[in-house]
């Protein structure tokens, strides 16, 4: 009963913070965040979604479904009116109890530009490969998934079984600790329909971050022209669905991407 009891003010907690002023860590430094009551992204039982039951759900808290560049197993979800805090509180709060909806994850207010959203996807980097240890600890105290590693020291991870409730309170709490390098909420941006091709776009923070590479203006300059790229790497995913099908091994055991 205690453990409920704990585990149910933990979930009150964070639910307040999704309408407070919250903050996040970049490069060791707090950024300030204001959430954008306009947008909610949730995670629900995919018959439930087919069925009008969700219609019927979302149309009383006034909100519609945003089929722009859809993620698979996230709904984005627009208010038709941004409510006052306090409603946008209970709103969150009643999404959160309904047994269909898994989870419910802010949007951000970005000046100039349209919000960004999060999920319960974030990432996290080792001081060192060994790290990967404490980790996993960490990790299997708050029922957070370890998903993938992208880099030698970049890991992906997921709250979707834990009791965080978004990927600001969790990356917050990893940097905290002060056992690891950089920890990234893993934001999720509209992008214009000049690259929305790739479905999984939102989760490549590195195409349009600052510090980034910049790839969709590099898109937007060179328009329908055939460019070629090389790109120098230690290592490459050869069994990655987006290279596979196009990757051969030279004599000297270099991948070569066609």
């Amino acid at each position: 009963m205690k453990r409920i009891i704990l585990l149910n003010v933990f979930i009150f907690l964070s639910c307040v913070s999704l309408h407070a002023q919250m903050s996040y860590y970049l490069k060791g430094e707090k950024i300030p965040l204001t959430v954008d009551r306009n947008f909610v992204n949730v995670i629900a039982d995919e018959d439930f979604l087919k069925s009008s039951s969700s219609s019927q759900l979302f149309q009383s808290f006034n909100l519609e479904r945003d089929e722009r560049t859809p993620v698979q197993g996230i709904v984005k979800l627009k208010l038709k009116s941004a409510p006052e805090i306090k409603e946008y509180s209970e709103i969150v709060e009643m999404l959160q109890k309904n047994e269909n909806i898994k989870q419910v994850f802010p949007f951000f207010e970005r000046e100039g530009a349209e919000p960004i959203g999060t999920s319960d996807i974030f990432y996290l980097k080792l001081k060192e490969e060994k790290d990967s240890v404490l980790m996993k600890k960490l990790a299997d105290e708050h029922r957070i998934e370890i998903l993938s590693t992208f880099m030698p020291t970049w890991y992906i991870l997921s709250i979707k079984y834990s009791n965080f409730s978004n990927s600001i309170d969790v990356t917050n709490y990893f940097w905290e600790t002060g056992l690891f390098d950089e920890v990234d909420p893993a934001f999720m941006f509209h992008f214009k329909p000049h690259c929305v091709n790739e479905p999984m776009q939102y989760f490549q923070w590195g195409l349009h971050n600052i510090p980034g590479i910049n790839a969709n203006e590099a898109w937007k300059l060179i328009g329908n022209e055939e460019i070629s790229v090389a790109v120098v790497d230690t290592k490459i995913q050869a069994d990655h669905p987006d290279l596979s099908a196009n990757i051969r091994n030279d004599a000297n055991a270099h991948y070569i991407i066609q």
